[in-house]
């Protein structure tokens, strides 16, 4: 049963969600993992006590009688925030020499003392699903990704379908890939978020020559003195098929959006200075001739989000601009260049001139170019 919680949704203060990101996470897998167990846990809200004191505040009546929540409710906007917390301190007070890893009611345990858990599990009233157990095995798959002593966190395997050349496997390649593996684990580039301090996120577009648009971003930090900005993640996308053809300017404004989009999952509401070498807040006031309704809309709002500082910057001091188009971050005017850009020819215009010499010929007049010596063309009538 779900009910329908939406007026209190909208009364409730909102406050930023604590949710992990999920690759981040798993760079905590230890590369000596043997064994590991995934536990996920059902009814999950419902193993989280509400103090009688708000009982009141989920109240509903039912064929004439009131009916009261005891347990956490579905629906409630703030569930998984007050479950994820609930279970991170109960989890807190197990002693084991292994890793535990949470990510909201999936939980991974990289070590054979799986017992311990489940009772602690058990005896705080938690439900583990037996169909979705992988107990103390040498391969597990948890969040979407396939860990085992060889393979930390990586992609599951979709078939050998697509090989066409048969791939001669040694041990001096099998050594080289392990060391190369374990060297990635240890991402020294990477930093970890720090929210005590703001997040920064430099965006650009790249363009294959002849081919498609993508959006590349850095979204780092200040995190040490002398060290200069951190690294935290890495974006990089392909634009939709619609965005391909915009002008240059205007897929500079959708790829702003969309690495805004994929660093909240890490920002979570945090301020974050955008730096891009695009004028977002006049391209999204003049989009309305070129982007549909519902885009501008989405753009039009991103410079005004509270969260959100737009700076522009240059080739020299964007770190995502490794391979810059001929058209980013040069200097520009964006307005300009869009509706040059929307042109047939740079001088044609959709109003008549003021003031323009009107001719009037016939058949057997025309018209051809002659070059004069100080470079203009003029028109011969014959």
């Amino acid at each position: 049963m779900v009910q329908d919680l939406r007026p209190v949704n909208d009364i409730v203060e909102d406050y930023p969600a604590e949710v992990p990101n999920a690759q981040v996470l798993l760079t905590n897998v230890p590369a000596d993992a043997k064994v590991s167990s995934v536990i996920n846990l059902v009814q999950a809200f419902f193993s989280i006590r509400v103090a009688p004191a708000s009982w009141g505040l989920f109240a509903f009546q039912y064929e004439g009688r009131t009916l009261q929540y005891t347990r956490l409710p579905q629906g409630y906007k703030h569930s998984p925030h007050i479950f994820k917390k609930v279970l991170a301190e109960d989890l807190r007070h197990i002693v084991c020499r292994s890793t535990l890893l949470q990510y909201v009611d999936d939980l991974l345990l990289c070590s054979p003392y799986t017992i311990h858990v489940l009772t602690v599990l058990a005896n705080g009233g938690y439900k583990v699903s037996r169909k979705k157990l992988q107990f103390a095995q040498s391969q597990v798959i948890y969040l979407g990704r396939l860990i085992s002593r060889r393979e930390k966190a990586g992609t599951r395997a979709s078939g050998n379908d697509n090989l066409k050349n048969k791939l001669t496997w040694t041990t001096d390649a099998e050594e080289a890939f392990i060391r190369i593996k374990e060297e990635m684990q240890q991402a020294p580039a990477l930093a970890l978020p720090d929210y005590d301090k703001p997040f920064c996120l430099y965006v650009t577009t790249k363009r294959e020559p002849g081919q498609n648009t993508y959006m590349a971003a850095i979204l780092g930090q200040n995190q040490c003195r002398g060290k200069g900005r951190q690294a935290i993640a890495y974006y990089c996308t392909k634009l939709d098929s619609v965005v391909q053809g915009y002008s240059p300017c205007y897929q500079g404004l959708h790829a702003v959006y969309v690495a805004y989009t994929k660093a909240k999952s890490i920002t979570m509401g945090w301020p974050v200075t955008i730096y891009t070498s695009h004028a977002i807040a006049q391209l999204a006031e003049q989009g309305k001739f070129c982007l549909t309704p519902q885009r501008q809309l989405r753009y039009y709002n991103l410079p005004f989000l509270i969260d959100v500082t737009i700076k522009t910057c240059d080739t020299a001091t964007n770190p995502a601009d490794y391979l810059p188009p001929e058209y980013d971050g040069t200097p520009h005017e964006c307005v300009a260049d869009s509706k040059a850009f929307s042109k047939l020819r740079e001088d044609l215009e959709s109003e008549p001139l003021e003031g323009a010499v009107v001719y009037f010929v016939d058949g057997s007049s025309h018209n051809y170019k002659l070059k004069s010596p100080d470079s203009t063309l003029s028109g011969r009538e014959r």
